[in-house]
């Protein structure tokens, strides 16, 4: 079957389906047709049209942007490669839309979101690397294909790409390695923040009250990692995106 995500199949729907499985989802990008569509469509509206999108490196998307951008040469389509996904990407769109509400002008706009993709990070971890490694995102982690040996992967985004930074043993030491790395990496808590995972809401909201203890700051949302990332991620995954301070 093929599902459009947050259209088809709900993210609840998506965990609850997904270990009953036989074959590990697979995800395929807008097409240039439907970006085409989309284009024509905003740009009745608005005279810019800001298009911000996962990493070149884990997706055909932007390829498929690329090629609407091209058959729409009068338009004022301006392309973004994020150089991350999922929450993160989330953050850069938030910020970016804060901006055009705010009637910033489009080359002030396109400043700011590329300030953001500068400023943006995510660090998590899966339950297992057997989706990543399925859906060919294991990116810059698949040297700790066959070394775990029961611990987990904390993994970031590095250059566009899936990066392993750590391994730890069992979740509460996952966490406890989180927090002391955010010590260290300086959030901006004047900007959005958001916690996403695969469907253990409990872990989050636990994150989340010692985001709120030890940072002073507050996530933006909490949310389930949507079935385009979760099919890459699988059940039991928990990120976490921020900005870093400038």
């Amino acid at each position: 079957k093929i599902f459009t995500s947050g259209k088809d199949i709900s993210s609840i729907e998506f965990y609850k389906q997904i270990p009953h499985l036989k074959k590990t989802p697979m995800t395929i990008p807008p097409s240039p047709a439907t970006f085409f569509a989309t284009y024509e469509d905003a740009i009745k509206e608005v005279e810019t049209v800001f298009s911000i999108h996962i990493s070149k490196l884990m997706s055909e998307t932007l390829k498929s942007a690329e090629q609407a951008k091209s058959m729409l040469p009068f338009l004022d389509v301006r392309i973004f490669d994020s150089m991350t996904t999922g929450a993160a990407l989330g953050l850069i769109v938030l910020i970016a839309a804060k901006a055009a509400k705010n009637g910033r002008t489009p080359e002030e706009i396109e400043s700011i979101i590329k300030d953001a993709i500068r400023q943006v990070n995510v660090v998590g971890f899966p339950k297992t690397l057997n989706y990543l490694i399925k859906g060919g995102r294991i990116g810059r982690a698949k040297g700790l294909i066959g070394k775990l040996l029961g611990r987990l992967p904390i993994l970031t985004v590095k250059e566009g790409e899936t990066a392993s930074i750590a391994t730890v043993q069992g979740q509460e030491n996952a966490l406890s390695w989180i927090l002391n790395y955010l010590e260290k990496e300086q959030i901006d808590s004047t900007t959005p923040l958001a916690i996403t995972h695969g469907n253990i809401p409990q872990t989050a909201n636990s994150l989340k009250l010692s985001l709120e203890n030890r940072f002073n700051c507050t996530p933006t949302y909490i949310e389930f990692v949507g079935p385009i990332v979760g099919a890459h991620l699988g059940p039991g995954c928990l990120y976490i995106a921020y900005m870093r301070k400038k």
